[in-house]
């Protein structure tokens, strides 16, 4: 008798990494071959049928066989499965790689196993099977025979941004003759980040006259201190000989400048808006979502390369925010905050909190903006990254204006209200026929 946990007890069982939980055959399908065993030795003892009995006793003991090699067919099983990259860049290649071992003298002569990976992944030449509801299932098949390795690889192509889980992981086994199954839940579970889109900051076309001056030339501090050297980049037109680092030139080949931090801490705050909707209820636009991410990646990846201490600010809600207030049952007015830095980790940081929006939870833009407002510091610049202008977005932007701090909008999706509409506010509209444009280009 064949019992499989389905996916949805698998997903309902809890446990941490290297835990597991089994599932044998019920004690009913054990019964019922006993039933047939006893059975057939009884007719052959009433009837004192020799080859009966004989047949009894030879059913008896393959019974007893197949549920002993159903016991321990699982055991010393091991599997694993490795991701090359735990980090990856938009759309690029992942490889995967599962291998089981069978580490016993007994041979597995069929192992299933259905590993839960993300419903957006695509395989070459596997097909996922996705129950709706769930993840997607992985299933593999295989044959080990005692002390056997088998390794698979293979290439999933380019996800698209955000945050993808891999396991539980159910492995199925059983006898030689398939009278008894045993099933194994196992908690690998393994999380891959998937960076949002950089394009070169030229592409999104910004006016000369915003926040940072010029994207077409290079992007300088008026006065750096030439004792706090910060690295190098290649050399661009109208920049000092004297700072020319010789060594890295020889070694790239290429003109190589040297960096230095500016004397003064440039700060500039990024706040995107993950509302693209007046409402909720409306619900999301996921061009005008990952267009908006595309822009604030492309930026903080600029300005953090010239030198400038670069923040984020986002009305969005990670998910162990919501599993937090899930537990306490209290209300979440909670956002992605992330203080303005230079530190070399922090493009990272960045990355990867725009990686984790999904477009659900968190707070309001108004609510968002009254917070920026009072945690700003004092001559930082304000870049607001949205999709829904509205009266209070006006209001609390004139409001952060009032108090000393440069602040220009760049919107994006469907555009609404015309730029002249919007007197004494820097504003650049990127459409979703942008998002477009930006699909095609090559990595930057």
């Amino acid at each position: 008798m064949e019992v499989r946990a389905t996916e949805q007890q698998a997903r309902q069982r809890g446990g941490g990494a290297g835990q597991q939980t089994s599932q044998h055959s019920p004690l009913g399908g054990r019964l019922r071959w006993s039933y047939i065993v006893v059975g057939v030795l009884l007719v052959g003892g009433l009837l004192r049928n020799t080859p009966l009995l004989l047949l009894g006793l030879l059913l008896g003991l393959v019974v007893a066989a197949a549920w002993l090699w159903a016991k321990y067919a699982l055991s010393e099983i091991t599997y694993s499965r490795e991701l090359s990259e735990h980090r990856i860049f938009y759309k690029e290649p992942l490889t995967i790689t599962c291998a089981v071992t069978n580490n016993k003298p007994l041979p597995v002569p069929k192992l299933q196993i259905e590993d839960n990976v993300p419903n957006e992944l695509r395989l070459d030449n596997v097909e996922i099977e996705v129950i709706r509801g769930f993840d997607a299932t992985l299933p593999l098949l295989y044959s080990l025979g005692w002390y056997e390795r088998v390794s698979r690889k293979f290439e999933a192509r380019g996800l698209p941004r955000g945050v993808y889980n891999f396991g539980p992981t159910l492995l199925t086994s059983g006898d030689i003759f398939s009278f008894f199954v045993r099933s194994v839940l196992r908690q690998q579970a393994d999380e891959l980040i998937v960076y949002p889109r950089i394009v070169p900051i030229e592409a999104l076309n910004l006016p000369a006259d915003m926040l940072l001056g010029d994207f077409k030339a290079a992007v300088r501090p008026l006065l750096t201190d030439p004792l706090r050297p910060l690295g190098t980049r290649a050399y661009q037109y109208g920049d000092s000989a004297r700072f020319i680092n010789w060594k890295a030139t020889a070694r790239r080949r290429e003109l190589q400048t040297r960096l230095f931090e500016p004397v003064a801490n440039l700060q500039l705050y990024i706040v995107l808006n993950q509302e693209t909707y007046g409402h909720v209820w409306e619900g999301i636009d996921t061009s005008a979502l990952e267009l908006a991410i595309t822009v604030a990646a492309s930026i903080a990846e600029h300005t953090i390369e010239m030198g400038y201490q670069t923040g984020l600010e986002v009305n969005a809600a990670t998910r162990d925010m919501r599993d937090a207030v899930r537990e306490g049952g209290g209300y979440l007015f909670e956002h992605i905050r992330l203080p303005a830095s230079r530190n070399p980790e922090q493009l990272t940081h960045i990355l990867e909190a725009l990686a984790r929006i999904d477009g659900w939870g968190g707070m309001h833009q108004r609510d968002l903006l009254q917070r920026v407002r009072y945690n700003l510091p004092m001559g930082a610049t304000m870049l607001l990254i949205t999709a829904v202008i509205d009266d209070d977005v006006l209001d609390e932007v004139a409001a952060i204006m009032r108090r000393g701090h440069p602040v220009s909008i760049v919107r994006v999706g469907n555009v609404g209200v015309p730029v002249s509409e919007i007197g004494g506010m820097r504003v650049h509209d990127i459409t979703g026929e942008d998002y477009r444009e930006l699909e095609s280009l090559a990595f930057d």
